[in-house]
C-alpha cells in the first residue's frame, strides 16, 4: 500500500510543489528515503489544499450576495445575480469536497512518513 501511494504522490508532487520539494523527487533513486518523499509530498499537498479553501470562496460569495440584495427582486439583473450566486455555491461545494480528499491523501502520506521501514 505504501509503495502504491508513493507512486501516485510522486507525479503529483512534481506538478504541485515548489522547486525545493520537487528537487527531492527528481533525485529519486536507490538513495531516496520513501519516508522523506512521503513527508515532502504531504507538505506539498497540504499547501495546495489550503489554497483551495472553501472559506475564501464563501467570503467572496457573501460579499456578492450583499450586492445582489441591492437589485430589485424580479428584475433581470437580480436573476443574473442569483444565477452567479448559484454558480458560486457549486464552486464552494466542490472546494469543500476536494479538501476532504486532500486530507485523506495527506493522512496516508503522513502515516508513511512517520513509520520507518
Amino acid at each position: 500500500m505504501q509503495l502504491a501511494v508513493l507512486r501516485w504522490a510522486l507525479p503529483v508532487l512534481l506538478v504541485l510543489s515548489d522547486g525545493s520539494s520537487a528537487a527531492v523527487v527528481k533525485k529519486s533513486g536507490a538513495d531516496t528515503d520513501p519516508n522523506e518523499v512521503a513527508s515532502v509530498a504531504a507538505d506539498a499537498l497540504e499547501a495546495v489544499s489550503k489554497n483551495h479553501n472553501g472559506k475564501a470562496l464563501q467570503d467572496k460569495r457573501d460579499r456578492w450576495a450583499q450586492v445582489c440584495k441591492l437589485k430589485l427582486v424580479g428584475s433581470q439583473s437580480r436573476a443574473e445575480c442569483d444565477n452567479i450566486l448559484a454558480g458560486m455555491d457549486e464552486d464552494i461545494e466542490k472546494a469543500n469536497s476536494n479538501t476532504g480528499v486532500y486530507g485523506e491523501i495527506i493522512g496516508h502520506l503522513r502515516g508513511i512518513a512517520d513509520n520507518p521501514r
